[in-house]
């Protein structure tokens, strides 16, 4: 039997302990909300010391970056699972939609993604170099070659994307922050907003 390489062994052994600090990071996160996410509240999680997390994560805000990053990953995920061959239209309404469900699902993921402030990272850079933002932009790419959508001199595929995040992303936040509450009526609302968002794609 071939002996295992100490050298892989321990690094296997670091990314599962990574992965557990992360784990219960997003426990926290589900159950206090991004405040109490501290050094301390995970070390207990995980019956470690403070001392001893710093060995994998070199601050508490290189785990926020994680989870953001985390959060990024199964958002794009959650959007790639829509099928390429419906029309342009119709994936990008499904595209809104399930956007709006994943931040749903996930609130405070979501929330500490959106609402962190990484002065070492540019927010809008970190959205636009993300999957989950390519596949919105071909969404969009693949509705101008079709002729679907009809961009302008001053509206071209970069602005559309744009506005199409923009309007999601605000209304999942609305959703989580100050319309909390409004249940039903609000998911009905933010289909048609998104329909109507389509439809103005479509007029030149």
């Amino acid at each position: 039997m071939e002996k295992q390489h100490p050298g892989r062994a321990r690094e296997r052994r670091r990314a599962r302990t990574r992965q557990r600090i992360l784990s219960a990071a997003e426990e926290i996160l589900s159950e206090k909300g991004p405040e109490a996410l501290s050094m301390r509240e995970l070390a207990s999680r995980i019956e470690y010391s403070p001392a001893a997390l710093y060995e994998y994560f070199g601050s508490k805000e290189e785990i926020v970056t994680a989870l953001c990053e985390k959060t990024l990953i199964g958002l794009a995920e959650t959007l790639s699972e829509i099928p390429p061959q419906l029309p342009p239209a119709e994936r990008l309404l499904r595209a809104g939609l399930a956007y709006l469900g994943f931040a749903r699902t996930f609130p405070q993921q979501y929330l500490l993604t959106f609402s962190s402030s990484r002065s070492e990272q540019d927010p809008l850079r970190l959205v636009e170099a993300s999957r989950a933002y390519s596949l919105l932009r071909q969404i969009i790419a693949d509705g101008i070659d079709q002729g679907v959508f009809l961009p302008r001199p001053d509206y071209s595929l970069a602005e559309m994307t744009y506005h199409c995040w923009a309007v999601v992303h605000g209304m999942a936040m609305l959703r989580l922050t100050l319309l909390s509450s409004e249940g039903q009526d609000l998911e009905d609302l933010h289909e048609r907003v998104l329909r109507g968002l389509i439809t103005g794609l479509q007029c030149s």
